[in-house]
């Protein structure tokens, strides 16, 4: 979500276009490719698709490509970004992991838990807290208790990928 309110932010500086890839399905650079492909609105012909990806994000200029989901991928899909990156120089990549690709060019950006209610907190400080706003946001469900909302944010020492996990399970289920 945060890369994604950056690449909106940001369309200014991008005039080619800012895109963003969902790739939490992918399982192999097929797939990596699939999913970017779909995002610039491009069809895939049967010939080298990271090259034929690394070629239309060259031709749309300075562009922000937004990766999601790459945590799963980092060993298998680093090469892949570094092809697009160097044929594609004006392009440029935010990629959420919370594995580092070890890459020369790359530069990290951690992210801090978010802020978790007290024990001792109130009604209105523990609606308010960020994690449980996430949570309730996430999870889709207005009326969850907020003490609950708390305690699983404790467990889960606020960390935001832990938080949209669990909001994501707990959708359809009281």
């Amino acid at each position: 979500r945060l890369a994604t309110c950056f690449g909106r932010d940001r369309q200014e500086v991008f005039p080619g276009g800012v895109w963003s890839a969902d790739l939490s399905d992918a399982e192999d650079a097929n797939d990596i490719c699939a999913a970017v492909a779909d995002a610039l609105g491009i069809h895939l012909n049967q010939t080298d698709p990271i090259l034929q990806i690394g070629n239309a994000i060259l031709g749309r200029g300075t562009v922000l490509l937004i990766l999601v989901g790459f945590d799963h991928l980092v060993e298998k899909a680093a090469e892949t970004l570094m092809v697009w990156l160097n044929r594609a120089p004006d392009a440029r990549t935010v990629v959420t992991s919370s594995h580092p690709l070890l890459l020369e060019i790359e530069q990290i950006v951690p992210m801090d838990p978010l802020m978790t209610p007290s024990v001792d907190d109130g009604p209105d400080e523990i609606q308010a807290n960020p994690s449980v706003v996430l949570l309730r946001l996430l999870s889709q469900q207005p009326t969850a208790p907020a003490h609950q909302l708390a305690h699983i944010a404790r467990i889960l020492d606020g960390v935001p990928l832990a938080l949209a996990l669990t909001a994501a399970r707990s959708k359809h289920r009281s």
